[in-house]
């Protein structure tokens, strides 16, 4: 049978937005970036939208014009919201049903986080039963839900959102692209192997736009910066307006390239570092800093130990004031 007689599908299609600026309606810039990802997923779709930190969203079955009508979007437009993230879905796993569609928002003791996932997790099955055995319920049948427990319970534990979504990391095996958004950061981060395709794209105003495929960068006029790098999770902070980028489990000793990742030049934008490649060259920075703002941690790890080494780093080359994005 010839390829064209099969129905159109390409997985699923995750987005997110962060608008520094805040002269962007990021309801409707998630709803064009949908649109134009609909060739990613024909099931259901939905848009999570972060006012001033209070996340809701509007998730169903159906194409991103028959979901998302007038009288829905404008009741998620909200004149003070910086942040936005979008789904569209074709399933891979799990079945046709509401539960299953995206983004998938969640309450806990520390907050809220609304997350989107496109990939398939070999050990789902596993980490469902596992889930359920402590007292999950589950109300879908999809991996999401599964990832979702897992970074909702590390986060209770955890110091701080990224943490939370690394630990996780550790355990999920397959293939997956993600997108996060809590009350103050968004975040992305994509598996060890880089199986899901995942890119960075900057605004015109300033902020940042992460989605499956530049299409959607186009939509919303944005640029494409790079791709998001195999194990890589990349942050964006609203407090500082910065972009962050650190490393989970990987398949090269738990190290991301993170020179290779910033920027070639070996500083990224940030003064202090950009002072020491002119005194000390490239060769000293990449020998003496080889590791990214979150550090190289693992389950081994303790806790505490990685939050003190992240609190080291800022304070040593000052990313709190400068970050270490080119923008």
């Amino acid at each position: 049978m010839s390829d064209f007689a099969y129905p159109l599908h390409e997985e699923c299609g995750v987005f997110g937005i962060y608008d520094r600026a805040g002269t962007e309606d990021v309801a409707a810039a998630a709803y064009s970036a949908l649109y134009a990802l609909q060739h990613r997923g024909q099931e259901s779709c939905g848009i999570a939208v972060n006012d001033d930190g209070v996340i809701n969203g509007h998730r169903d079955l159906g194409l991103v014009n028959e979901v998302f009508t007038p009288a829905v979007l404008g009741s998620l437009a909200k004149p003070t919201a910086h942040m936005a993230t979008g789904h569209v879905r074709y399933a891979t796993s799990g079945s046709r049903i509401r539960a299953n569609a995206q983004p998938m928002i969640v309450r806990h003791g520390r907050g809220t986080m609304a997350l989107c996932h496109n990939g398939n997790l070999t050990n789902a099955l596993e980490l469902r039963r596992q889930l359920e055995n402590e007292g999950a319920i589950f109300h879908g049948s999809s991996d999401t839900e599964v990832i979702c427990y897992l970074v909702t319970r590390n986060r209770l534990r955890m110091g701080s959102i990224e943490i939370a979504i690394s630990k996780t990391m550790d355990v999920l095996e397959g293939a997956y692209s993600l997108v996060v958004m809590s009350a103050t950061k968004l975040i992305a981060a994509r598996d060890p192997r880089g199986y899901r395709p995942l890119c960075i794209g900057t605004l015109p105003g300033g902020g940042y736009v992460f989605a499956s495929e530049s299409c959607a960068l186009d939509a919303v006029g944005a640029t494409l910066l790079r791709d998001v790098e195999p194990g890589e999770i990349v942050i964006t902070d609203t407090k500082t307006g910065k972009m962050y980028v650190g490393s989970a489990t990987s398949q090269t000793g738990m190290l991301l390239q993170r020179w290779s990742s910033y920027a070639a030049d070996g500083h990224g934008g940030n003064v202090e570092l950009r002072e020491l490649v002119k005194q000390q060259g490239f060769d000293y920075v990449k020998e003496n800093f080889q590791y990214s703002i979150l550090e190289n941690y693992n389950a081994r790890m303790d806790d505490g130990y990685i939050l003190k080494r992240e609190s080291w780093w800022k304070e040593t080359l000052c990313t709190r004031t400068h970050g270490y994005n080119k923008n």
